[in-house]
């Protein structure tokens, strides 16, 4: 079971609780809380790279931020970097899917998609902007429930999703 204390802050969103790992120099993580087991509530953040990951995330989930501006941390393979790397560089609003990305990088749509789900700060990295090709694909290695309505929200939030498309029923409606 996680707890509070091992964030720096832990930040209410639409799509529910968000725990952010961080010191004074770069952001580490940040974790969908609604997705994992965890019991705690809303914490203030403990230091200033958690308290400007907090502003950001408050100016994007307004509609009124497009791309975070904030010190990372980014720890993994070359081939994750890699992906990772792609997935800052989609604009707002814009997907990609992964047969698109395996494509540039001359790989497979299920390594990219595995590069998707160890990715350790969505939001800040944009993984929800990566979708299937018959689909939304999956998130956060899931492919139903809170998170893939997570993505679903995501998605609409920046415009990606046409209007027409009709949210699935959610815990965020």
């Amino acid at each position: 079971m996680t707890n509070a204390t091992n964030y720096t802050a832990v930040y209410e969103s639409p799509v529910g609780l968000i725990g952010i790992v961080s010191d004074e120099n770069y952001l580490y993580k940040t974790t969908f809380l609604a997705i994992q087991d965890y019991s705690g509530e809303k914490k203030a953040p403990t230091n200033t790279i958690a308290h400007s990951t907090c502003q950001q995330l408050d100016t994007y989930f307004k509609g009124n931020l497009t791309q975070f501006d904030l010190p990372l941390h980014i720890d993994g393979t070359n081939f994750r970097k890699k992906i990772w790397q792609i997935m800052l560089d989609i604009p707002y609003g814009q997907t990609k899917s992964y047969g698109q990305i395996a494509k540039e990088i001359n790989s497979s749509p299920r390594a990219v998609g595995a590069a998707c789900g160890h990715n350790h700060l969505p939001v800040i990295i944009p993984c929800h902007r990566i979708i299937g090709s018959q689909g939304l694909g999956g998130f956060a290695h899931f492919v139903e429930g809170k998170a893939i309505n997570m993505k679903h929200w995501l998605l609409k939030h920046e415009g990606a999703l046409a209007k027409e498309d009709a949210i699935q029923q959610s815990l965020f409606d």
